[in-house]
């Protein structure tokens, strides 16, 4: 209901969220990080949910994070995946690809090593159609300012150094679906 109200009112409920966000726990964390993305300025609104998170376990943050943050779609949303991201889990390549992943920050992560290197491969592969989960579909994600020339040598050039059947099939996927992932 929460949620529902603040996309009605949309910022004229503001004042309400704010009020909501400096006393409610996380038992409420899902409604109300989509009222405070619906409500809010990006920012300030980002900024209350990510310390919230805070509270939540390393086992439950994948999901959590996904379900609360996908709404803002803000790159700033990737600065903190590199800071709290510890092992792989799907929920975070579908979060990265709803949170304007640019190719900069792509070849940044595949230069990492795993995780990240993994989410990476998986981001890209969900921002081609007929790949992507529903809720991602939603937002039909791209991989913005892509120097389209570098895709195929580097994506070459992580096989080559992760030679496993998940990134073969990750990159085959990415090169198959240039024209819908890369922007």
């Amino acid at each position: 209901m929460l949620e529902i109200t603040a996309d009605v009112l949309d910022t004229f409920a503001a004042e309400w969220v704010r009020e909501l966000l400096d006393y409610e726990d996380e038992e409420f964390l899902y409604p109300l990080s989509w009222a405070a993305a619906s409500s809010l300025p990006g920012d300030e609104g980002l900024h209350h949910i990510l310390e919230k998170l805070k509270s939540i376990s390393e086992k439950e943050l994948p999901l959590e994070a996904f379900i609360c943050l996908h709404r803002f779609r803000s790159h700033k949303i990737l600065d903190w995946m590199e800071s709290n991201c510890t092992h792989f889990h799907d929920q975070w390549e579908r979060l990265a690809a709803v949170s304007c992943p640019t190719w900069e920050r792509m070849k940044s992560w595949l230069n990492k090593g795993r995780p990240f290197c993994f989410i990476a491969l998986d981001t890209m592969a969900n921002c081609a159609k007929g790949n992507r989960p529903p809720l991602v579909e939603k937002f039909s994600p791209k991989i913005l300012r892509t120097d389209k020339n570098e895709v195929e040598k580097i994506s070459h050039d992580v096989h080559q150094k992760d030679p496993v059947p998940r990134v073969k099939m990750k990159v085959s996927n990415i090169l198959e679906n240039k024209q819908d992932i890369f922007e």
